[in-house]
């Protein structure tokens, strides 16, 4: 196939930005105006002295946000015990499945338990051949 394209052609791109387009500019004019005001508010508000009304403000707003909390808080906590009840009930511990076993080697005698094998006469090279 041959390409019919002239030498001297270029094909430029066109809509696209790239980022030494925008890093040449400076901020924009909103953002040097938001900073002056934001800069003027700091100023405008140094001489107020109402930290005593501020704090009891906080105080009255934050009064029924802590009751809520502590309600959420609350029901997280039945619902967790309520969820560790039935994990509980469902997966019971080892030491509970057993109890009934290890109360029946109460009756056990002290003959009867020297005659338990030793583990080392069932398993491996010392196992009886009977």
């Amino acid at each position: 196939m041959v390409n019919c394209r002239p030498k001297h052609h270029k094909t430029i791109a066109t809509g696209f930005i790239t980022r030494s387009d925008t890093a040449r500019e400076g901020p924009a004019d909103f953002m040097i105006l938001a900073q002056q005001e934001d800069d003027d508010d700091d100023e405008r508000f140094q001489d107020l002295d109402d930290e005593e009304d501020d704090e009891e403000a906080d105080k009255i707003y934050m009064k029924p946000l802590t009751k809520k909390w502590m309600n959420v808080e609350k029901l997280e906590e039945a619902r967790e015990k309520e969820e560790s009840e039935k994990y509980r009930a469902e997966r019971p511990k080892i030491q509970q499945q057993f109890a009934d076993l290890k109360r029946g080697l109460a009756a056990v005698t002290d003959d009867e338990w020297a005659n338990l094998p030793e583990i080392g006469d069932l398993v491996g090279k010392n196992r009886n051949k009977n």
